[in-house]
């Protein structure tokens, strides 16, 4: 996991090594996982960017805009 702020925006980065899924592949109607998690970045003026394959893991980037340092022009 890595939190970081570059420019003007903050990024989180969460990646494991399990098993991994394909972003293609049907969804359980019952599951609002990543859904919810695009529509509450969305709402902070942000995006996320999931990055999986089976047997390879994942990883899911978010990024949200921050505002500018105190004492920064």
């Amino acid at each position: 996991m890595a939190l970081e702020r570059t420019g003007n925006e903050v990024v989180l980065t969460v990646s494991d090594n399990g098993r991994g899924f394909s972003p293609d592949a049907p969804r359980n109607p019952a599951s609002h996982g990543l859904t919810g998690m695009r529509e509450r970045a969305s709402l902070l003026d942000g995006v996320i960017e999931i990055d999986s394959e089976p047997g390879r893991g994942t990883t899911v980037e978010m990024r949200l805009p921050a505002r500018p340092l105190e004492g920064t022009p």
